[in-house]
């Protein structure tokens, strides 16, 4: 069992694997140097040199940019890549200030997430497709799942079960969403939708219901029982 100094290394390599899954040779390349120089040099110099505009945190993963991937996968794969880097990220500049990198020291996100679909302003038929319901309920999923894991020296077989969706919560939390949508009148599909330069962007045109094309991207919170106009 590695000590707790090496967290740092066990981050890395864990985005290594991932970069090499996805085959991003570049990326993949560049963080194998990061964790020589790691082991060789205690130097985390190049990986904090790999952040900023058109670095390591823009990377993403998806079929579009060539990665070997499927669409089911690319949400949970940029997530897990997030969480990584950042991870990674402060874990470096707590090493550059000659600090022990530690869970302790690791700054969480404060998620208030809104859940993204569309509606037709005609007749108000409203639709969110499940691959929205996965970027709504990944990124608390990912971060726990993934601080858990490195707590418990676990973290290779936990990216693994979220990378083939066979994590069990994640499907838990798909159900328990469908049923919210149900109670707040809100249609599902599992159709594709248009990227549209954003993953993460549906457009329903025509309506589903009324064949308006006067429709909408729109976003709902949760609130107790019920999703409701953001």
């Amino acid at each position: 069992m590695r000590c707790k100094l090496d967290y740092y290394y066990v981050v890395l390599k864990s985005i290594h694997d991932l970069l090499v899954l996805t085959e991003d040779k570049y990326w993949a390349n560049s963080i194998a140097e990061d964790m020589l120089l790691w082991e060789k040099e205690k130097n985390v110099g190049h990986h904090l040199s790999s952040y900023g505009k058109e670095g390591l945190n823009d990377l993403c993963i998806c079929i579009l940019n060539g990665h070997k991937i499927n669409s089911d996968q690319e949400v949970w794969a940029n997530f897990v890549l997030g969480q990584l880097t950042n991870i990674s990220h402060q874990f470096a500049n707590q090493i550059i200030k000659n600090k022990i990198p530690t869970l302790d020291n690791v700054k969480k996100e404060s998620w208030h997430m809104l859940i993204q679909g569309s509606r037709c302003r005609n007749c108000g038929f409203s639709l969110i497709p499940k691959r929205n319901i996965d970027y709504y309920i990944a990124p608390k999923i990912v971060e726990y799942e993934i601080l858990s894991a490195l707590e418990q020296n676990n973290l290779e077989h936990i990216i693994e079960m979220m990378l083939t969706l066979s994590l069990p919560i994640i499907e838990i939390e798909r159900t328990r969403i469908k049923n919210k949508l149900k109670e707040s009148g809100i249609s599902y599909s599992e159709d594709t939708f248009v990227h549209n330069n954003n993953m993460s962007i549906y457009f329903m045109r025509p309506c589903k219901n009324c064949g308006s094309n006067d429709t909408i991207a729109f976003y709902w919170k949760e609130k107790q029982n019920k999703f409701i106009s953001a």
